[in-house]
């Protein structure tokens, strides 16, 4: 049941985010960039929003181990180019 509830969830996400990304210039100006960082951060935490009262407490604290995780992989990928 909880599968099925967070599943639409979580594919508007990553639609939302792909839109986002294919929006994204390389040489547009560093104000810019921060406001997609916005846009990137509001999304996430939309999501979050309407999965965690999905969850139980247990799972939420795991929800939030694993974004933090993929947080950290993304803030290295970022680094190594």
């Amino acid at each position: 049941d909880q599968e099925a509830k967070i599943k639409p969830i979580l594919e508007a996400e990553a639609e939302k985010v792909k839109a986002l990304r294919a929006q994204r210039d390389p040489n547009a100006p560093r104000s810019e960039r921060g406001e997609r960082f916005k846009e990137m951060r509001a999304i996430q935490q939309d999501t979050q929003d309407r999965v965690n009262p999905i969850l139980t407490p247990e799972q939420q604290a795991e929800w939030a181990k694993m974004r933090e995780e993929m947080r950290e992989r993304a803030r290295g990928y970022r680094n190594r180019s």
